[in-house]
């Protein structure tokens, strides 16, 4: 939301954050396989916009293990598209 991306001094005011402080990308995890990285922003989902009205789980969740999707991106404010093969989170 714009008061957090502010905050952190993103360029972007919607989408899902890849928090730098809980090291949110789990090693092994399709994100990892993908090349997410703390700080990036996803703001896309195959061209559906991630907003207050359209989490990213409620994005992810219409899709099954197995899919690939195409994710935009903005990562040091530059976007890019990411390829990413759904599948299970590893175990902890």
């Amino acid at each position: 939301n714009p008061d957090l991306s502010k905050q952190i001094g993103l360029k972007v005011q919607q989408g899902a954050y890849i928090d730098t402080k809980t090291g949110s990308v789990v090693k092994g995890s399709p994100a990892s396989k993908a090349g997410l990285q703390p700080g990036d922003v996803i703001t896309e989902i195959n061209d559906t916009k991630i907003s207050d009205t359209k989490s990213l789980t409620s994005v992810v969740s219409a899709y099954k293990v197995g899919d690939t999707v195409n994710l935009t991106v903005v990562r040091d404010g530059k976007t890019q598209t990411i390829k990413l093969k759904l599948g299970e989170a590893p175990a902890s």
